[in-house]
């Protein structure tokens, strides 16, 4: 084999060394999101709406919690991640009216909120970076026709990966994840007339 193309050989195994040991460098220091569970907080969450919400991190963890019989908080989930970046919810069971949700979180963010529905799911974007859902459940133990209401209360703190409309969906998309877990949590009526997804909502 005559030295050039020996060297040429060599040169390019050596690139192509560097270029995998950069390529796991990366995984290494920015794949912590990629190594949570596929679908996160018992399942109500799948991995990619966290990873469309907060940007790459070394490492991350998940994590949630289920209220005590009769508690206020029927579910409450958050993913942190080592960069300091966080997406969490809490579903909350209540009476209240539409209107009176909408009247307490409709200025809490800075400009105008924006508010969809979808079904009997009413979603108010109050800030890029949180979003509320409002979604009526008949309890299917309770021989009452009174219906309760699932609130849902999600952000984002810290840096995010997504900005805009796409942000808001990714914490859409959360909240949605989390509301329909407590759904089944509380054996609530009429499941089968939520919509699949909120895909789309902005």
């Amino acid at each position: 084999m005559k030295k050039t193309t020996r060297k040429r050989l060599l040169t390019g195994g050596a690139v192509s060394l560097l270029a995998v040991g950069a390529f796991s460098g990366y995984q290494y220091f920015t794949g912590g999101l990629e190594r949570l569970p596929q679908s996160v907080c018992s399942g109500s969450v799948d991995r990619r709406v966290v990873i469309a919400a907060l940007p790459a991190a070394r490492s991350a963890e998940e994590g949630s919690r289920t209220r005590p019989s009769g508690g206020r908080w029927i579910f409450t989930c958050h993913v942190n991640s080592s960069g300091g970046s966080i997406i969490s919810g809490e579903v909350e069971v209540t009476d209240v009216t539409s209107e009176q949700w909408y009247n307490h979180y409709k200025d809490q963010g800075e400009g105008v909120p924006l508010k969809a529905k979808r079904g009997p799911v009413q979603v108010l974007s109050v800030a890029e970076d949180r979003v509320t859902l409002y979604v009526p459940c008949k309890p299917a133990k309770s021989a009452s026709s009174a219906t309760q209401v699932f609130i849902t209360d999600a952000r984002t703190i810290g840096e995010t990966h997504a900005t805009g409309p796409e942000l808001r969906q990714a914490i859409t998309d959360f909240a949605y994840g989390i509301t329909r877990h407590a759904f089944d949590l509380d054996k609530c009526r009429g499941v089968d007339s939520l919509p699949v997804d909120l895909s789309g909502t902005y």
